[in-house]
């Protein structure tokens, strides 16, 4: 999977869907170039993006734990669904050498970036859509999506796709994505994120752009506990939650 010729059927206009997020992502600053793209993640960024990537420094830093806890020094298979620009696939292929890495998008402007960028015995990049049935079933140990899920429409859908691709013990993680504990809330951002795309003047990102409900996440979250709560409260650990799917529950 680390070349365009391996092109899986895409349920989604990926062409609109790339062009519409790149646009949006240009306009707020966060698409970098091939030297930035090697340091990721740091913070030497304005403010806001600073603690953004803090917190996603503390979200991988925790991942990373966790999965050198679960598997030590045997080997195992990660899929990084909606990966960009690779630079967090290259991040879990330096942590955890065990691990054969696989990072998919349907974003080839990013994808070519992160071949071109980063390169490793270790970790591949591919064209891929999850939701189709051309990745093999029953392939991948860990299944990431950071920052990826609110690209989804439909949760029950993306869960039944996870499931099929993760081996019979393996777990899937959603890291760095905001879900909403009631539909008050998550109209009210659905809201805001439509008035925000229009006044970037990116409003063909609305019907990309999703907000789910965490009572809809069938598996549980790993930030359910006070001394995390706490953390984010404060602003050391990103305010989402780590919601973890498991194969065998």
């Amino acid at each position: 999977m680390n070349d365009r010729s391996v092109i899986f059927a895409s349920k989604i206009d990926s062409n609109r869907l790339e062009k519409a997020y790149l646009t949006s992502r240009k306009k707020e600053g966060w698409f970098y170039d091939d030297e930035n793209v090697k340091e990721l993640p740091y913070a030497g960024f304005p403010s806001e993006q600073a603690k953004i990537w803090s917190w996603r420094r503390h979200s991988l830093s925790r991942l990373v734990s966790h999965l050198r806890k679960a598997f030590g020094k045997r080997q195992f298979s990660l899929l990084d669904v909606g990966c960009g620009n690779g630079w967090m696939t290259n991040y879990l292929a330096c942590k955890l050498p065990s691990a054969q890495l696989f990072g998919v998008d349907v974003n080839i402007v990013e994808l070519e970036q992160a071949n071109r960028v980063f390169s490793k015995p270790n970790l591949k990049f591919g064209y891929a859509d999850i939701l189709s049935e051309d990745l093999p079933a029953k392939s991948f140990d860990i299944i990431v999506l950071a920052g990826s899920a609110q690209y989804f429409a439909d949760l029950n859908i993306l869960q039944r796709s996870l499931l099929r691709l993760l081996t019979a013990d393996g777990e899937a993680h959603i890291i760095d994505t905001n879900f909403y504990r009631d539909s008050q809330s998550r109209n009210l951002a659905k809201l805001a994120s439509e008035d925000y795309f229009n006044k970037q003047d990116t409003s063909e990102m609305i019907p990309f752009y999703h907000h789910h409900l965490l009572s809809d996440w069938k598996g549980i979250d790993l930030n359910d506990s006070w001394l995390i709560k706490i953390q984010q409260k404060i602003g050391i650990l990103s305010p989402f939650p780590w919601l973890c799917l498991k194969a065998a529950s």
